[in-house]
């Protein structure tokens, strides 16, 4: 492994521990720009469902890092690594996991193409560290570049996502 893959686990790591492993492939050939932009709205419509459609405002989101894989046939697709957070067990109230797969028809091209569906959707407890080799594997080896990011979710007291390039050296 390259120092800088290592560097990047061990701060990865150092911002854990991480409860969930959530996985998103789209139905459809998608535009690396649109994958990106459905999944900051997936990831919007489950910070109003579990934090309230006014999270922003109270500073609650879900926290966690992105990680955007490009596949075999072009597609983007997303690893989630996500913190605990005491709302996503709250006694009375739809689990965490119903919330993943309750809103994924809400994500559409349009008016009607929807772009997610449950088959392309994985939500896994994290039990190791050893998911952060796995969702780090596409960083550049040996001095290649790639398109892929590691988004940071809420590290700077923020939902949104801020991408950081990988860098070769």
């Amino acid at each position: 492994m390259n120092t800088n893959k290592q560097t990047w686990n061990q701060f990865i790591k150092g911002k854990g521990p991480y409860k969930y492993h959530l996985t998103i492939t789209f139905t459809t050939q998608l535009s690396g720009d649109t994958a990106y932009k459905s999944m900051l709205f997936y990831l919007h419509l489950l910070n109003q469902k579990i934090f309230g459609s006014r999270y922003k405002k109270k500073s609650l989101h879900i926290e966690g890092f992105v990680f955007a894989e490009s596949q075999i046939d072009g597609n983007t697709h997303y690893h989630i690594l996500i913190k605990d957070n005491p709302l996503f067990h709250v006694a009375d109230k739809p689990s965490f996991k119903h919330h993943v797969f309750d809103l994924l028809t809400k994500v559409k091209s349009g008016k009607s193409r929807q772009l997610m569906h449950p088959n392309g959707v994985q939500l896994d407890e994290v039990y190791s560290d050893d998911i952060i080799g796995y969702v780090t594997k596409t960083m550049p080896r040996y001095g290649q570049d790639t398109a892929g990011f590691i988004g940071a979710l809420g590290i700077d007291g923020t939902d949104k996502i801020s991408p950081v390039k990988y860098s070769s050296s």
